[in-house]
């Protein structure tokens, strides 16, 4: 060990430390040696191509074909995971639909809801009137009829997911359906069940795209209407992409353990494996294989620098390392505590590697908004010292200002543009997303308040500046209970905009609107029941599930 790091274990004594005592990584060396089977993966890769095409044909509808089976094909493909190789066909399918579409079709409780689902998810903007006609005259209630089709029951939930402001019949139908599904388990077949189970445990538009993905694969070969040339295609695809995943977790395990972060800055939390899982949620394709490594290291450069101010660094210090971040110059070091300059150099050699890559490409401008962004951390981390230092409980509001750009998720979005084409991550994109828009704030609002949620408790327990929960309680008076319930209901209504924020026309591309919609996913799966980042087991079935355990084929 180095007398630096000695030094920096020697500190975890002093009594101005915010010390946190993060546990350590789970995976060890598992994934720093990871090989491809090439044969295998070029077998699998021939059979894909092969039933790519026979997909591809189905996708077409012939004269004559219903848009409600249509659809049903489409909602398969999507739930297999599949979708991303027929993106153009389903979405020029979709069109075509929506603009021959009549509200006064006499659809099913299923179907409705499904092309409800369907439309919204891609950006169509379809009244949510639609299920008026499933209410009982008498009462302007859902009719209790509905309770004997669990499977438009479920379809009508997962709709209600879709919802933006007040959409009344939505909020009405999300209650109704949540009630009469918890009943219906115990009545329902094993594939209806398993899937009312997920649905009420994980949310389908709320989850992770892969991780639904392998779930609904498993689901569907239970069902008696199955495509068998669809359930296998998924196979065979979730487990060549995971070779590929796999490849670049090899690849990002060796650069940490390069690095050693371990022993020189053993407070930072090791969560390189983590960071992967949330790149591969952000964006699966084999495409964005560069942007899920460039992801993973920069949100690596943030756990550093959140940890730093967040669980180790002293005020004075910490004072130093904003100006540091903000001059973003080597000459900035001698400044810096020798633990500081290893934090400091790590972050301009990866910013430097990625400076050449985006400068080739003519794209030099990405890497001028992502600094900017990250200074944009550094200042908001500070505050929270500063409040810390003075022990000073900020007003809600104020502490929401600040905190909700503390996630790290507003630098995040210009990390992954980085991995985008130039056609999606132009300079007007990055000065969109600059101006912290609905779906940006929305996925900011929703990181910081679900973390504020899981970790209140704990966060009492150590020096820590004060987090939403006790802001709330100091202003407002109340319970904790109470401050709760404000933050869900804000979660809620952060959801919300989101869903109209995707609605077209649009000012970005889809494409650049993915990212902090599948960061706010993965914000859902990680915080659901704990910090899942910072007490890994709760995400160690995920990590299994999506670099571990090959689909049986």
């Amino acid at each position: 060990m180095t007398s630096s790091a000695q030094m920096l274990v020697a500190s975890v004594n002093d009594p101005a430390r915010p010390l946190a005592g993060f546990c350590p990584s789970l995976w060890g060396k598992r994934f720093s040696t990871f090989t491809t089977d090439e044969e295998l993966k070029d077998k699998y890769s021939k059979e894909i191509e092969l039933l790519k095409e026979e997909v591809s044909t189905m996708l077409v509808a012939a004269p004559g074909t219903k848009p409600e089976e249509q659809l049903k094909l489409i909602n398969t493909i999507e739930r297999l995971g599949l979708s991303y190789h027929f993106r153009n066909q389903i979405e020029h399918q979709l069109e075509i639909m929506f603009q021959a579409d009549d509200d006064d079709e006499n659809y099913d409780l299923f179907t409705e809801a499904l092309r409800f689902r369907i439309f919204r998810q891609h950006g169509y903007r379809i009244s949510c009137n639609v299920f008026n006609k499933f209410k009982d005259d008498s009462t302007g209630k859902f009719s209790e009829a509905l309770a004997s089709d669990p499977l438009g029951m479920l379809s009508l939930y997962d709709a209600t997911f879709l919802r933006g402001h007040g959409e009344d019949v939505l909020e009405e139908a999300l209650a109704f359906t949540t009630c009469h599904l918890k009943s219906m388990v115990s009545t329902s077949s094993s594939f209806v069940a398993k899937q009312i189970t997920r649905a009420l445990s994980q949310s389908l538009h709320r989850g992770v795209l892969r991780l639904e993905a392998r779930y609904y694969i498993s689901v569907y070969e239970e069902d008696l209407m199955r495509n068998e040339k669809l359930l296998r295609f998924a196979k065979l695809d979730f487990n060549l992409l995971m070779m590929i995943h796999k490849l670049e977790l090899c690849e990002l395990t060796r650069w940490y353990d390069e690095l050693d972060l371990t022993t020189k800055l053993p407070y930072v939390r090791h969560r390189i494996v983590e960071n992967h899982l949330w790149g591969v949620s952000i964006f699966f394709e084999p495409c964005y294989s560069r942007g899920r490594i460039i992801h993973a290291k920069m949100v690596t450069l943030l756990v550093i620098s959140d940890d730093t101010y967040d669980a180790y660094g002293t005020f004075e210090e910490l004072g130093l390392y904003t100006n540091a971040i903000e001059g973003f110059d080597i000459s900035y070091m001698d400044q810096l505590p020798d633990y500081m300059k290893i934090c400091y150099k790590t972050l301009l050699d990866t910013i430097e590697e990625y400076n050449e890559e985006m400068l080739q490409q003519g794209r030099l401008y990405n890497i001028t908004y992502l600094k900017e962004a990250f200074k944009v951390m550094a200042r908001v981390y500070y505050t929270e010292a500063k409040w810390l230092n003075r022990k000073f409980v900020a007003p809600f509001e104020e502490y929401l200002a600040n905190a909700t750009v503390s996630t790290g998720l507003y630098m995040c979005c210009f990390a992954t543009f980085m991995g985008l084409s130039s056609e999606d991550a132009t300079v007007e994109a990055c000065s969109w997303a600059k101006g912290f828009p609905t779906i940006i704030n929305s996925l900011n609002l929703v990181g910081r308040l679900q973390n504020d949620i899981v970790n209140y408790e704990e966060e009492k327990q150590r020096n820590h500046v004060a987090t939403s929960i006790y802001c709330y309680m100091k202003e407002h008076g109340g319970t904790k209970e109470e401050a709760v319930a404000e933050l869900e209901r804000r979660i809620e209504n952060a959801w919300k905009d989101a869903n109209e924020s995707l609605m077209k026309p649009t000012p970005v591309s889809t494409e650049v609107l993915m990212r902090p919609l599948n960061m706010m996913r993965m914000i859902d799966v990680t915080y659901k029941y704990a910090d899942g980042y910072t007490h890994p087991d709760f995400l160690k079935k995920h990590v299994e599930a999506m670099f571990i355990d090959t689909m049986p084929v």
